[in-house]
């Protein structure tokens, strides 16, 4: 038995939208696993801006570190009996600060001199 005319553009036009929906569901699923991915968005983040980063984690840490820091009576002004206590705090806070530095610089500076050493191979 023979279709209508009518019955096969009307099947036309259903097959037409369910590829325009198919279509539209792909691009909202792929829209929604970019909006609501956060580690995904996290490293890309990271990636595209690294100093950015590096220096926000710097700051944090700085703060940190200085509202976490102990403070006890009197240690504010208390000086070690010499008339040094300033110069002492100023001393360990820049020994502090490099060893910090010295932390974060040894990975890097692995890698630039791993990355070296094997672009010359």
């Amino acid at each position: 038995m023979a279709r209508r005319p009518a019955q096969k553009d009307q099947i036309v036009a259903l097959r037409q939208r369910i590829e325009k929906t198919r279509f539209d569901m792909g691009r909202v699923v792929i829209d929604l696993r970019n909006r609501y991915d956060f580690p995904a968005r996290l490293r890309g983040s990271m990636r595209r801006h690294p100093r950015g980063w590096f220096l926000g984690s710097m700051g944090a840490g700085l703060v940190a570190a200085l509202s976490i820091g102990r403070r006890g009576k009197g240690r504010r002004d208390r000086d070690d009996g010499r008339g040094q206590g300033a110069p002492a705090r100023r001393r360990a806070m820049l020994l502090g600060a490099t060893g910090f530095l010295v932390s974060v610089i040894k990975p890097v500076a692995r890698r630039w001199l791993t990355q070296q050493f094997l672009g010359r191979l």
